[in-house]
């Protein structure tokens, strides 16, 4: 049951793409609540009431998103409601699987090896979608088939591709920005620790990372780089000293090749010159704190509301929670910086970080982040024994 928790948890973000006949729900979403509900029968078939393992600030969530959710329902009209409910239980179950079963049920080494083999095949499928396109002028989709989509904007990227070829590649994710959230975390999380050799694995993720041309995985390269040297300057010396100076100049060689690239200049239009990359994440910072209508949402917040313009999570959560929200969530996040190591620390502040231009921390990869973030300390091997391995190192 924890190796299924596990691989479900790792692949969420991908099959999320798919669809299910019933409505509003995926593949994913269907593979989790089967799961929690096998779970449940299990435990309650075997005696076993207690909780092993509890999340406490995502149980307090949890529970104020459903006392705030049942308010809301009794004071708004039924529009308000049809806007708020489905997001809400969405986001309530999410954080209710943080909040019991996450510590207990993700397997640490199994599942970073499994995150480490994904977005390796992630990344090399996206290197190989380019060179057919740029070569042989044939685009290799990314979806699989035979199976049913969430969005008929998947379907629309992909026949677009078939015809002209001009948009950016996505690899087996639904947007870059998804493939750069996933594949960008791994990458710091390899890099920052120091966990696989440059040329095997952080350099097939970087070129992957480079090749999508989005803004997220270019921030993700930065933010890791950053990370890295200022973890390492303490530990200088002249052999260290010479690996940086080597690595610098590999760097520099490495930027003067992408900037004639046609992924770089899709990265440099977006981001500086049309600035849709920029303004589409930050414009709408001023129009969250002008929908505050009363000191009521002021302090509790509007609730998850669905709104049809798009907010990062950073303003989201003043919006969905007020200010009591806003100051929790700081609390818990200073006490996560302080108390939390190694890839934890380093999944919480790529999450920080992204969290001021993306939708991460109330989405799907919410889910992958926090069990990076909330992960036990046993490594190798969980406490029930069971062994972790996925093919061999």
């Amino acid at each position: 049951m924890k190796k299924l928790f596990t691989i479900i948890i790792i692949i969420y973000p991908i099959l999320n793409m798919y669809a299910t006949p019933i409505s509003s729900i995926s593949i994913s979403d269907l593979f989790l609540l089967l799961w929690v509900a096998v779970n449940i029968i299990v435990s309650l078939k075997n005696k076993v009431y207690g909780i092993k393992s509890l999340s406490v600030p995502f149980f307090i969530l949890s529970i104020y998103m459903l006392v705030q959710l049942l308010i809301l329902l009794l004071i708004k009209d039924d529009e308000y409601a049809n806007w708020i409910l489905l997001p809400t239980i969405r986001l309530i179950f999410y954080f209710s699987v943080i909040a019991f079963y996450m510590k207990e049920n993700f397997i640490p080494e199994f599942g970073l090896r499994l995150f480490k083999y994904v977005a390796l095949f992630a990344s090399f499928f996206i290197i190989g979608q380019k060179i057919f396109l740029e070569v042989f002028n044939i685009y290799i989709p990314g979806t699989v088939s035979f199976l049913p989509v969430m969005s008929e904007s998947i379907i629309d990227y992909n026949n677009s591709m078939y015809e002209d070829g001009n948009n950016r590649l996505r690899s087996i994710f639904k947007e870059p920005s998804h493939f750069a959230i996933y594949v960008g975390l791994y990458f710091a999380i390899s890099v920052i620790n120091m966990k696989n050799s440059w040329i095997k694995v952080n350099i097939p993720l970087l070129i992957g990372l480079l090749i999508s041309a989005s803004t997220t995985a270019i921030a993700i390269i930065l933010i890791t780089l950053i990370m890295f040297f200022i973890k390492n300057l303490k530990k200088l010396n002249s052999k260290k000293i010479l690996y940086i100076i080597i690595f610098f100049i590999l760097l520099i060689i490495g930027m003067s090749i992408y900037v004639k690239t046609e992924s770089f200049n899709t990265f440099y239009n977006r981001t500086f010159v049309s600035k849709w990359a920029i303004e589409g994440r930050f414009s709408e910072y001023e129009t969250v704190f002008k929908n505050i209508d009363s000191t009521l949402e002021l302090f509790f917040g509007n609730g998850i509301y669905r709104v049809d313009y798009y907010i990062p999570s950073v303003p989201r959560i003043f919006y969905y929670f007020g200010i009591i929200g806003t100051i929790y969530f700081i609390w818990i996040t200073i006490f996560g910086l302080i108390k939390l190591k190694n890839e934890s620390k380093t999944a919480l502040i790529i999450l920080i970080a992204l969290s001021f231009a993306s939708e991460l921390l109330f989405g799907q990869f919410v889910l992958l982040y926090m069990a990076i973030i909330t992960m036990n300390k046993n490594r190798g091997e969980n406490r029930n024994g069971i062994k972790c391995s996925l093919f061999k190192r």
